[in-house]
């Protein structure tokens, strides 16, 4: 009997080896059992003696930046005075080679390295004047083996898994994190885009309706992801770090709200059973332009609502456009006057998370019409938050090395991180 059971010990250390030799270092490969409990899930990086334990609930960030981010304005009550902008590396799993190669033929190796946070854009933003930044993320980083893209990845596909966790990915928010921290930015982390309800890649409403269909994997794939996120940062400050669950809810919710809130609901209750009290954004309805009529229904104990105005005139245009800033001043008005209106009615705080103006329009013309925006926020003591801080066409501060995305007749000056940013505009968007 002993023997055999020294020969059964002896075949169960080799299937242990195989297995841990198989698991990429910055890939945790979960069982069922482990996907589907609140538990913290770790892993076993090595067989040290002293056993270096990874959990996925145990962020990087610094004791020193933990403290730091206690000190930062409550957001309990009145909602600090932000100035906010976003940070849009991850917001698409193809982002990074669509915007800079659409023909895939094209695509080189850089094109499709996973792009990586990095200091500099923290550093430019605080040096810019802003508090608060957006960061726009696809949940598919963090579920997928991958450290490169392909051009199949565009769009709908997807080719990681729920039991799948990506430690990098994790470890790379927490060093973006902590800079914020330590340049006073409060950071709010954005759901851009899931698996079954992403912003790019097909038909936006009936591409994204699994995701609002109930015990569906899509379904659980987010509820999973915020159930990570809410545990691996609950010993973050919610002054310095709020959710916000989801971006641009589809036409397909509008009039079945009781869908949209019910997923809602369900990530809210995955985060407040770690931070009761932790600051939770839900989008409006109508790609968050629409208040919700059962707003009452969110089980949030810190709830803000998310608005976003694009006025027509000011998205999607070509080089050598120009704006009927009078059109753009009714709208405008009439827009952000509606938000402010339904918050007071249904007794609920707001914010305009979305804002922006083509980088193509003339200066003076986008001047006027950032004054229009951010001078009425500001007199309804409502935050805003400018898309986006270098994206290209819609960035302030140009990250290309050649002058297409130049705005006509404004006067850019140079970042600490050597970049060129529109001088004037940031002056608005920030005072």
């Amino acid at each position: 009997m002993k023997k055999h059971n020294k020969i059964l010990a002896l075949v169960l250390l080799a299937i242990m080896v195989v297995v841990m030799n198989g698991c990429d270092n910055d890939t945790v490969v979960l069982s069922e059992q482990e996907t589907l409990h609140s538990e913290p899930m770790t892993v076993i990086e090595d067989s040290k003696e002293d056993e270096t334990v990874n959990n996925i609930y145990i962020n990087t960030i610094s004791a020193e930046a933990k403290e730091k981010a206690k000190t930062f304005p409550d957001v309990s009550g009145e909602l600090p005075d932000w100035k906010g902008t976003h940070i849009v590396d991850k917001a698409e799993f193809a982002w990074p080679w669509v915007i800079v190669e659409t023909n895939p033929e094209n695509v080189t190796p850089e094109h499709l390295k996973i792009t990586e946070y990095d200091e500099e854009t923290v550093l430019e933003i605080a040096e810019a004047g802003y508090n608060y930044v957006r960061v726009s993320i696809d949940t598919r980083y963090f579920f997928t083996e991958d450290k490169y893209q392909s051009p199949e990845y565009a769009g709908q596909n997807f080719y990681g898994s729920i039991d799948t966790v990506n430690l990098k990915q994790y470890e790379e928010l927490d060093r973006l994190i902590e800079w914020c921290i330590e340049n006073n930015i409060h950071v709010c982390l954005d759901c851009h885009s899931t698996v079954g309800g992403l912003m790019i890649g097909g038909d936006e409403e009936s591409t994204r309706v699994n995701l609002f269909t109930p015990d569906s994997d899509e379904q659980k794939l987010f509820i999973k992801f915020w159930q990570t996120i809410a545990n691996r940062y609950a010993d973050i400050d919610t002054n310095a770090l709020s959710f916000n669950l989801y971006n641009e809810p589809p036409n397909i919710v509008t009039d079945s709200q009781e869908v949209y809130i019910d997923l809602m609901n369900k990530a809210i209750d995955e985060i407040q059973a770690v931070t009761p009290n932790r600051l939770i954004v839900v989008d409006a309805l109508g790609y968050s332009t629409i208040g919700i009529d059962k707003v009452s229904e969110l089980r949030a104990n810190n709830l803000v609502i998310g608005f976003h105005m694009y006025v027509n005139e000011t998205t999607w245009t070509e080089p050598g456009a120009v704006l009927d800033l009078e059109a753009c001043r009714t709208e405008s008005s009439d827009r952000l006057n509606y938000y402010n209106s339904w918050a007071e009615e249904n007794n609920v705080r707001w914010m305009l998370q979305e804002y922006g103006c083509s980088t193509y329009i003339p200066q003076e013309q986008q001047i006027e019409y950032y004054k229009m925006v951010t001078e009425t926020c500001k007199s309804m003591d409502a935050p805003y938050c400018l898309w986006a801080f270098n994206a290209g066409d819609f960035g302030l501060c140009i990250w290309a090395e050649d002058d297409k995305f130049l705005t006509p007749g404004a006067t850019y000056s140079e970042t600490c991180a050597g970049h060129r940013i529109n001088t004037e505009l940031t002056i608005i968007t920030v005072n």
